[in-house]
């Protein structure tokens, strides 16, 4: 396995920052590296120079004599008016074939991308679609060494689908910045973080995202571990310094510059173990005992001719987590918004527990000033927040998301995405809620980021709603799933796996059928006549037992029955026994309502 590029101790800065510096590594054939680090790491600006669009500011750089790089950069500029296959082709005019060769080849990349009209007008794609003929662009090139930085961004998941198959089949080499996990997980044989805390700017993990995890945290705990013997050696050192020099010997000389070599690498160590702890990210929530906290029935959208979902039912209870999944434009968040009161659905009802508190991240930010400062924007009343009924300094809470005081001045519009988000979230968890509804709360965000929002959500009280594409954190998350196929079936899920494999037998079946689509034939329902009768009425009983669990509480409550030692013993008992029959009545509840779910299976 020959080695493809060599690098010695790049560096490059902007202006006073430092990106990275050091850097000293090497690619070799039929590698397959994933670089993750946080914002302002220098992972794109490290694609740039190794596919010679910048230079460093210092070290070397060495490429194989033949080598052939092709580079994707986050942004693509295309001429409005070229056709797809107009594009691909000027791309491979450097191909050393025939032209017959050269044509069968950018017909050949067209198709395995899913071009069916590739004659159609670039213009005229959605920007996953571009971004579908920027990638193929690059493939068609046949190189050796491919470079993709963010090159999921405006994929929907059937695009990003394509592109894992088409990589793990490549037989090039290939690095990717991104911040998509299982992207990585399913792609990457190598993960890079760049971070130039560590030694040489880089934490290189042979294997796939899981084991970079594993091996991320031994690392990082065996580093704490030398941190602490490392602070006692220092603790002795400065002991002995403040005795002053015994004498004024070599020796003593030495130890006196050991003494401060320690207390450096003390201090870098902290500082790298510091950058990799997760912050303290919580959203506020109003930790109410109601069980059910939405309930949806029948519900239905249209735009015009397009049927989005019809006849869906929907029940959310505190700890739920629903993702929606759908390929664009097939309604996931226009469900999102009518779950949410924002739109009203064409058929069907809403139902909310009383006094129920909703929070909505909107993927366009439009809560956010951008001509305001980010501490306006942090803390709009002052210098201080309300956070879980205690005040918290605007410096502090800003400090929580990454941003360190001088951000502070800074105008909202003059951040990027990623940073604006994270705004956003620390905005919205200032609002105590009991459902959240996030749509697409992972767009720009860096890993850090990413995995501080995860974390925050899987500790969160209530429910969740959400729309991603961050397919990780949809596994991770969902309790369960809904997959809209935009013609007006939706179908429940356990994992974003079994809905893509759904997928990929629809769109089988429409091909193999002529892309005929079949008329939807209402089955016939799996209860009986009684069980009919009760599960129309379970939902009032479910409401009548929470009223008596609610007024048995209150009753406890009252100081005049708190004294009483046997009122007290009654109402108790009075209590367990309505809990009780709550229990069993959602017990109830759901098993009449799976065997309507097996039967729509």
């Amino acid at each position: 396995m020959s080695i493809l590029v060599s690098c010695q101790n790049l560096e490059k800065s902007f202006g006073h920052r430092t990106l990275f510096e050091g850097l000293t590594f090497g690619v070799y054939e039929g590698e397959r590296w994933g670089i993750i680090g946080s914002n302002g790491s220098g992972k794109s600006t490290l694609m740039k120079i190794l596919a010679r669009e910048e230079t460093p500011d210092d070290g070397g750089i060495t490429y194989r004599n033949d080598l052939r790089v092709a580079y994707l950069p986050q942004e693509e500029n295309f001429e409005p008016s070229a056709t797809v296959r107009q594009l691909v082709a000027h791309s491979a005019r450097d191909l050393d074939v025939t032209e017959v060769e050269r044509d069968v080849r950018v017909s050949r990349i067209l198709s395995q991308a899913g071009f069916t009209d590739p004659d159609r007008v670039v213009s005229e794609l959605s920007g996953g679609w571009k971004k579908r003929v920027a990638i193929a662009c690059q493939m068609v090139k046949e190189p050796h060494l491919l470079i993709l930085d963010e090159p999921t961004n405006h994929l929907d998941l059937s695009g990003i689908d394509w592109l894992e198959g088409a990589l793990k089949q490549a037989p090039y080499a290939i690095m990717v910045v991104t911040h998509d996990r299982t992207f990585l997980e399913n792609t990457a044989s190598i993960v890079v973080e760049m971070n130039r805390l560590y030694p040489g700017g880089l934490l290189k993990i042979e294997g796939n995202y899981t084991r970079f995890l594993e091996k991320r945290t031994a690392y990082h705990e065996a580093e704490a571990q030398r941190e602490a013997s490392l602070s006692n050696r220092v603790k002795q050192e400065i002991a002995w310094l403040r005795q002053g020099p015994k004498a004024r010997t070599t020796k003593a000389s030495f130890r006196v510059e050991q003494a401060h070599a320690l207390r450096e690498d003390l201090d870098e160590l902290r500082a790298l173990l510091k950058h990799n702890t997760t912050p303290d990210m919580e959203f506020s929530a109003t930790r109410r005992k109601t069980k059910r906290l939405l309930v949806a029935r029948g519900l239905k959208k249209a735009f015009g001719d397009k049927l989005l979902f019809d006849d869906l039912d929907i029940i959310l209870s505190p700890k739920m987590r629903l993702g929606l999944l759908g390929l664009n434009g097939s309604g996931k968040t226009t469900l999102l918004r009518v779950l949410a009161g924002e739109l009203a659905p064409d058929e069907g009802t809403v139902r909310y527990a009383n006094d129920l508190r909703l929070v909505r991240f909107d993927q366009e930010r439009k809560g956010l000033n951008q001509q305001g400062t980010v501490q306006k924007a942090l803390a709009p009343d002052g210098d201080m927040v309300m956070f879980e009924g205690r005040q918290v300094h605007v410096r502090a809470w800003a400090k929580r998301f990454g941003f360190t005081e001088e951000f502070l001045k800074m105008k909202v519009g003059d951040l990027s995405g990623g940073e604006q988000a994270r705004i956003l979230l620390a905005m919205l968890m200032l609002e105590p809620a009991d459902l959240l509804f996030l749509d697409e709360p992972t767009n720009d965000l860096d890993l850090p980021a990413l995995e501080m929002l995860e974390e925050s959500l899987e500790r969160f009280p209530g429910a969740i709603v959400m729309v991603t594409h961050d397919r990780w954190m949809l596994d991770r998350l969902s309790t369960v799933m809904v997959g809209l196929d935009g013609a007006g079936k939706a179908r429940l899920y356990g994992d974003f796996t079994q809905w893509l494999r759904d997928l990929h037998q629809d769109s089988k079946e429409e091909q193999e059928a002529g892309k005929v689509s079949k008329p939807r034939v209402k089955k016939k329902s799996p209860l009986s006549y009684l069980e009919k009768k009760e599960f129309e009425t379970i939902e009032g009983d479910i409401a009548n037992a929470e009223e008596a669990v609610s007024l048995q509480q209150v009753m406890l409550e009252n100081p005049a029955i708190a004294s009483d030692a046997g009122k007290a013993r009654e109402h108790f008992d009075k209590l367990q026994e309505a809990e009780r029959t709550v229990e069993q009545l959602y017990a109830r509840w759901e098993e009449l309502q799976s065997k309507i779910d097996e039967a729509q299976a």
